[in-house]
């Protein structure tokens, strides 16, 4: 039996994140050398982004994000 009211009535836990990121830029006079690291849940906490019901097992299942994300990049900008 599907309950239609009480669709969409429940939210996800509260949860907190840091993102940090470093820039470096060199200007010269056809453009710009940027360079960043950035790290994203800096904490490294695990929240849940999301449910999923698996029909095989009949239950509800908390789909967790990954944590820490690194990142490096480079840019040119003319």
């Amino acid at each position: 039996m599907k309950i239609f009211s009480e669709y969409n009535s429940e939210r996800l836990p509260l949860f907190h994140a840091l993102d940090m990121r470093l820039d470096k830029r060199w200007n010269f006079s056809s453009g710009a050398l940027i360079t960043y690291i950035d790290i994203q849940n800096v904490y490294g906490n695990k929240s849940v982004g999301a449910y999923r019901f698996d029909y095989k097992t009949k239950t509800v299942i908390k789909q967790s994000s990954i944590g820490v994300l690194p990142s490096v990049g480079i840019s040119y900008e003319f």
